[in-house]
Protein backbone atom coordinates (compact mmCIF):
# COMPACT_ATOMS: atom_id res chain seq x y z
CA UNK A 1 0.00 0.00 0.00
CA UNK A 2 1.79 3.38 -1.22
CA UNK A 3 0.68 6.55 -1.67
CA UNK A 4 2.53 9.28 -3.74
CA UNK A 5 2.39 12.90 -1.93
CA UNK A 6 4.72 14.94 -4.37
CA UNK A 7 6.96 13.71 -7.29
CA UNK A 8 9.76 13.35 -4.78
CA UNK A 9 8.21 11.93 -1.98
CA UNK A 10 6.69 8.40 -1.75
CA UNK A 11 5.01 7.21 1.80
CA UNK A 12 4.93 3.36 1.95
CA UNK A 13 2.50 2.45 4.59
CA UNK A 14 3.37 -0.99 5.46
CA UNK A 15 2.16 -4.18 7.67
CA UNK A 16 4.38 -4.42 10.63
CA UNK A 17 6.48 -7.53 9.93
CA UNK A 18 9.20 -8.00 12.56
CA UNK A 19 9.38 -7.70 16.38
CA UNK A 20 11.57 -4.64 15.99
CA UNK A 21 8.50 -2.75 13.92
CA UNK A 22 6.32 -3.57 17.12
CA UNK A 23 9.50 -2.06 19.50
CA UNK A 24 9.22 1.08 17.01
CA UNK A 25 5.59 1.63 17.07
CA UNK A 26 5.51 0.80 21.26
CA UNK A 27 8.53 3.60 21.25
CA UNK A 28 6.59 5.82 19.82
CA UNK A 29 3.21 5.08 22.14
CA UNK A 30 6.11 5.55 25.63
CA UNK A 31 7.39 9.15 23.66
CA UNK A 32 4.22 9.97 23.59
CA UNK A 33 3.94 9.45 27.48
CA UNK A 34 0.59 7.00 26.24
CA UNK A 35 -0.20 4.40 28.68
CA UNK A 36 0.99 0.99 27.60
CA UNK A 37 1.31 -2.62 29.10
CA UNK A 38 4.44 -5.22 28.16
CA UNK A 39 1.64 -7.59 26.25
CA UNK A 40 -0.63 -4.44 24.62
CA UNK A 41 1.25 -4.55 21.42
CA UNK A 42 1.34 -8.47 21.19
CA UNK A 43 -1.80 -9.19 21.66
CA UNK A 44 -3.15 -6.63 19.42
CA UNK A 45 -0.72 -8.06 16.68
CA UNK A 46 -1.61 -11.62 17.52
CA UNK A 47 -5.54 -10.65 16.69
CA UNK A 48 -5.08 -8.59 14.06
CA UNK A 49 -1.74 -9.32 12.44
CA UNK A 50 -2.41 -7.33 9.19
CA UNK A 51 -3.29 -4.31 10.86
CA UNK A 52 -0.40 -2.79 12.54
CA UNK A 53 1.08 -0.65 10.26
CA UNK A 54 4.43 1.40 9.91
CA UNK A 55 4.51 4.27 7.77
CA UNK A 56 7.87 4.87 5.98
CA UNK A 57 9.40 7.97 4.36
CA UNK A 58 12.07 6.76 1.40
CA UNK A 59 12.67 3.83 4.13
CA UNK A 60 12.40 5.72 7.13
CA UNK A 61 10.02 4.76 9.56
CA UNK A 62 7.48 8.09 10.49
CA UNK A 63 4.69 6.85 12.34
CA UNK A 64 2.46 3.89 12.91
CA UNK A 65 -1.09 3.21 12.86
CA UNK A 66 -2.04 0.59 15.02
CA UNK A 67 -5.54 -1.05 14.30
CA UNK A 68 -7.58 -3.60 16.56
CA UNK A 69 -9.79 -5.69 15.60
CA UNK A 70 -12.61 -6.09 18.10
CA UNK A 71 -14.30 -8.34 16.02
CA UNK A 72 -14.63 -8.85 12.50
CA UNK A 73 -17.24 -6.37 12.22
CA UNK A 74 -15.45 -3.83 14.40
CA UNK A 75 -11.88 -1.80 14.52
CA UNK A 76 -10.62 0.09 17.05
CA UNK A 77 -8.20 2.67 16.31
CA UNK A 78 -5.36 1.67 19.04
CA UNK A 79 -2.57 3.83 18.04
CA UNK A 80 -2.01 6.81 15.76
CA UNK A 81 0.98 8.54 15.80
CA UNK A 82 3.49 10.53 13.40
CA UNK A 83 6.94 11.55 14.48
CA UNK A 84 7.09 14.99 15.26
CA UNK A 85 9.48 16.11 12.73
CA UNK A 86 6.93 14.98 10.07
CA UNK A 87 4.36 16.65 11.16
CA UNK A 88 1.83 19.20 9.56
CA UNK A 89 2.96 17.59 6.25
CA UNK A 90 0.28 15.62 5.34
CA UNK A 91 1.34 12.62 6.30
CA UNK A 92 -0.84 11.03 9.00
CA UNK A 93 -3.71 12.29 7.13
CA UNK A 94 -2.97 9.90 4.13
CA UNK A 95 -1.98 6.93 6.66
CA UNK A 96 -5.31 7.74 8.39
CA UNK A 97 -7.40 7.79 5.07
CA UNK A 98 -5.88 5.01 3.06
CA UNK A 99 -5.87 2.45 6.46
CA UNK A 100 -9.39 3.24 6.95
CA UNK A 101 -10.17 2.62 3.32
CA UNK A 102 -8.78 -0.63 3.57
CA UNK A 103 -11.25 -1.46 6.27
CA UNK A 104 -14.42 -1.40 4.36
CA UNK A 105 -18.02 0.20 4.53
CA UNK A 106 -18.95 -3.13 6.55
CA UNK A 107 -16.66 -2.04 9.50
CA UNK A 108 -17.44 0.81 12.02
CA UNK A 109 -15.15 2.04 14.03
CA UNK A 110 -14.20 3.53 17.51
CA UNK A 111 -11.36 5.96 18.79
CA UNK A 112 -9.85 7.32 21.43
CA UNK A 113 -8.88 11.25 20.95
CA UNK A 114 -8.23 13.88 23.11
CA UNK A 115 -9.96 17.36 22.79
CA UNK A 116 -7.69 19.02 20.83
CA UNK A 117 -7.95 16.22 18.20
CA UNK A 118 -11.19 15.39 18.19
CA UNK A 119 -12.62 18.08 15.34
CA UNK A 120 -10.09 16.28 12.65
CA UNK A 121 -12.00 13.65 13.39
CA UNK A 122 -14.89 15.04 13.31
CA UNK A 123 -14.53 15.98 9.93
CA UNK A 124 -13.93 12.00 8.49
CA UNK A 125 -17.30 11.33 9.81
CA UNK A 126 -16.85 10.32 13.07
CA UNK A 127 -18.96 11.48 16.39
CA UNK A 128 -18.81 12.51 19.71
CA UNK A 129 -20.38 9.87 22.57
CA UNK A 130 -18.65 10.11 26.05
CA UNK A 131 -15.88 11.69 27.54
CA UNK A 132 -13.26 9.90 30.24
CA UNK A 133 -11.17 12.36 32.33
CA UNK A 134 -8.00 10.54 33.48
CA UNK A 135 -6.63 10.95 37.11
CA UNK A 136 -3.38 9.77 38.81
CA UNK A 137 -4.34 8.10 41.78
CA UNK A 138 -2.04 7.32 45.08
CA UNK A 139 -2.88 3.33 45.63
CA UNK A 140 -2.05 3.93 49.02
CA UNK A 141 -4.65 7.12 49.50
CA UNK A 142 -7.13 5.02 47.74
CA UNK A 143 -6.95 1.97 49.75
CA UNK A 144 -6.99 4.00 52.71
CA UNK A 145 -10.32 5.67 51.64
CA UNK A 146 -11.87 2.79 50.49
CA UNK A 147 -10.62 0.71 54.08
CA UNK A 148 -13.88 1.15 55.84
CA UNK A 149 -16.72 0.41 53.10
CA UNK A 150 -20.28 -0.41 53.65
CA UNK A 151 -20.24 -4.54 53.34
CA UNK A 152 -21.46 -5.60 49.67
CA UNK A 153 -24.77 -7.63 50.51
CA UNK A 154 -25.31 -11.14 49.04
CA UNK A 155 -21.96 -10.33 46.83
CA UNK A 156 -18.84 -11.36 46.95
CA UNK A 157 -15.11 -10.11 44.82
CA UNK A 158 -13.22 -13.44 43.63
CA UNK A 159 -9.48 -13.48 41.82
CA UNK A 160 -9.70 -17.20 41.38
CA UNK A 161 -10.98 -16.96 37.77
CA UNK A 162 -11.45 -21.15 37.67
CA UNK A 163 -14.71 -20.05 40.14
CA UNK A 164 -16.28 -17.99 37.10
CA UNK A 165 -17.44 -19.31 33.60
CA UNK A 166 -15.33 -17.34 31.29
CA UNK A 167 -18.42 -17.66 28.29
CA UNK A 168 -20.49 -15.99 31.19
CA UNK A 169 -17.79 -13.00 32.09
CA UNK A 170 -17.31 -12.18 28.18
CA UNK A 171 -21.65 -12.22 28.24
CA UNK A 172 -20.60 -9.45 30.63
CA UNK A 173 -19.03 -7.62 29.10
CA UNK A 174 -20.40 -7.57 25.91
CA UNK A 175 -23.16 -6.61 27.35
CA UNK A 176 -21.68 -3.51 28.35
CA UNK A 177 -18.82 -2.72 26.04
CA UNK A 178 -21.58 -2.66 23.03
CA UNK A 179 -19.35 -5.14 20.95
CA UNK A 180 -18.42 -8.92 20.48
CA UNK A 181 -14.95 -8.94 21.91
CA UNK A 182 -14.52 -12.59 23.38
CA UNK A 183 -11.48 -13.19 21.56
CA UNK A 184 -9.35 -10.21 23.34
CA UNK A 185 -10.90 -10.67 26.69
CA UNK A 186 -9.50 -14.07 27.01
CA UNK A 187 -5.91 -12.47 25.67
CA UNK A 188 -6.44 -9.63 28.22
CA UNK A 189 -7.10 -11.73 31.04
CA UNK A 190 -5.14 -14.56 30.73
CA UNK A 191 -2.20 -14.18 28.30
CA UNK A 192 -0.66 -11.18 29.60
CA UNK A 193 0.74 -9.93 32.92
CA UNK A 194 -2.43 -8.67 34.58
CA UNK A 195 -4.44 -9.17 37.48
CA UNK A 196 -8.78 -9.80 37.54
CA UNK A 197 -10.99 -9.19 39.90
CA UNK A 198 -15.07 -10.76 39.58
CA UNK A 199 -17.86 -9.59 41.17
CA UNK A 200 -20.67 -12.17 41.39
CA UNK A 201 -23.93 -12.15 43.13
CA UNK A 202 -25.58 -14.97 45.48
CA UNK A 203 -27.43 -16.39 42.20
CA UNK A 204 -23.80 -16.64 40.67
CA UNK A 205 -24.63 -13.90 38.35
CA UNK A 206 -21.64 -11.46 37.41
CA UNK A 207 -22.61 -8.04 38.77
CA UNK A 208 -18.79 -6.50 38.03
CA UNK A 209 -15.66 -6.77 36.86
CA UNK A 210 -11.99 -5.37 36.45
CA UNK A 211 -8.45 -5.62 35.09
CA UNK A 212 -5.19 -4.16 35.74
CA UNK A 213 -2.09 -4.51 34.53
CA UNK A 214 1.63 -2.57 35.10
CA UNK A 215 2.60 -0.15 32.47
CA UNK A 216 5.85 0.42 30.78
CA UNK A 217 7.31 3.69 31.94
CA UNK A 218 10.06 6.08 31.68
CA UNK A 219 12.78 5.62 33.93
CA UNK A 220 14.20 8.42 33.18
CA UNK A 221 10.79 10.48 33.72
CA UNK A 222 9.03 8.78 36.64
CA UNK A 223 10.16 6.13 39.21
CA UNK A 224 7.24 4.96 40.63
CA UNK A 225 5.07 1.76 39.26
CA UNK A 226 2.17 2.69 37.41
CA UNK A 227 -1.00 0.45 36.96
CA UNK A 228 -4.05 1.31 34.94
CA UNK A 229 -7.17 -0.22 35.01
CA UNK A 230 -9.16 -1.53 32.16
CA UNK A 231 -12.02 -1.82 32.78
CA UNK A 232 -13.82 -1.58 35.79
CA UNK A 233 -17.59 -2.22 34.99
CA UNK A 234 -20.17 -3.04 37.68
CA UNK A 235 -24.01 -3.08 37.83
CA UNK A 236 -24.05 -0.36 40.75
CA UNK A 237 -21.38 2.09 42.28
CA UNK A 238 -20.95 0.35 45.85
CA UNK A 239 -20.01 -2.36 43.88
CA UNK A 240 -17.54 -0.87 41.77
CA UNK A 241 -15.97 0.48 44.93
CA UNK A 242 -15.11 -2.80 46.35
CA UNK A 243 -13.71 -4.14 43.38
CA UNK A 244 -11.22 -0.72 42.85
CA UNK A 245 -10.45 -1.75 46.69
CA UNK A 246 -9.12 -4.90 45.63
CA UNK A 247 -7.15 -3.89 42.78
CA UNK A 248 -5.93 -0.89 45.57
CA UNK A 249 -5.08 -3.43 47.70
CA UNK A 250 -3.16 -5.74 45.72
CA UNK A 251 -1.18 -2.82 44.06
CA UNK A 252 -0.23 -1.67 46.98
CA UNK A 253 1.23 -5.09 48.19
CA UNK A 254 3.08 -4.58 45.36
CA UNK A 255 4.78 -1.21 46.34
CA UNK A 256 3.56 1.49 48.43
CA UNK A 257 4.33 4.29 46.45
CA UNK A 258 2.46 3.15 43.25
CA UNK A 259 0.28 4.87 40.96
CA UNK A 260 -3.12 3.81 39.68
CA UNK A 261 -3.79 5.48 36.57
CA UNK A 262 -7.77 6.01 36.16
CA UNK A 263 -10.34 6.99 33.58
CA UNK A 264 -13.54 7.70 34.91
CA UNK A 265 -16.53 7.65 32.46
CA UNK A 266 -17.83 11.09 33.11
CA UNK A 267 -21.68 10.51 31.76
CA UNK A 268 -21.71 7.88 35.08
CA UNK A 269 -22.77 10.20 37.96
CA UNK A 270 -21.37 7.02 39.69
CA UNK A 271 -18.04 7.34 38.53
CA UNK A 272 -17.76 11.12 38.97
CA UNK A 273 -18.63 11.07 42.22
CA UNK A 274 -15.73 7.95 42.96
CA UNK A 275 -13.49 10.39 41.12
CA UNK A 276 -14.27 13.26 42.96
CA UNK A 277 -13.95 11.15 46.53
CA UNK A 278 -10.32 9.80 45.59
CA UNK A 279 -9.13 13.36 45.17
CA UNK A 280 -6.30 12.34 42.41
CA UNK A 281 -4.33 14.71 39.96
CA UNK A 282 -6.22 15.07 36.95
CA UNK A 283 -4.25 14.78 33.61
CA UNK A 284 -6.35 15.02 30.77
CA UNK A 285 -10.16 14.43 29.25
CA UNK A 286 -10.30 11.46 26.01
CA UNK A 287 -13.12 11.95 24.06
CA UNK A 288 -14.80 8.85 23.03
CA UNK A 289 -15.64 8.35 19.24
CA UNK A 290 -17.67 6.37 16.81
CA UNK A 291 -17.93 6.16 13.50
CA UNK A 292 -21.84 5.47 11.83
CA UNK A 293 -22.80 1.89 12.76
CA UNK A 294 -20.36 1.60 16.14
CA UNK A 295 -22.80 0.47 18.86
CA UNK A 296 -22.78 2.46 22.14
CA UNK A 297 -21.71 1.29 25.48
CA UNK A 298 -23.50 1.56 28.42
CA UNK A 299 -22.17 4.07 30.58
CA UNK A 300 -24.19 3.23 33.36
CA UNK A 301 -22.37 0.50 33.95
CA UNK A 302 -18.94 1.78 32.82
CA UNK A 303 -17.01 3.16 35.94
CA UNK A 304 -13.37 3.25 34.76
CA UNK A 305 -12.26 2.64 31.23
CA UNK A 306 -9.04 2.80 29.18
CA UNK A 307 -10.04 0.78 26.31
CA UNK A 308 -7.98 -1.92 24.70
Amino acid sequence: MATKLSSSELLSIEPAESPTDVQYAAGLVLKEEWHIAEYDFPIIKSLSPDRFYIAKLKGRNIGCLVILMVNPNHAYIHSFIIEEGYRGRGYGTRLFDVVLASLGPSCSVTLDSVENMAPYYEQRGFKRFWTADLYNCSVTAVSHYLSKLEELPHVHITASLEEISFDALAAYDDSVSGEPRSSWLKKWIFESDGSSWVAVDKTGKIVGYTVCHALLTDKLKSEKKRYRISPLFANDLLTAKHLLKAVADYCLAKEEGAILCLQFATTNPGALNLCRELKGEFKETFVKMYSEGAKEQDTSRTYVYYPY
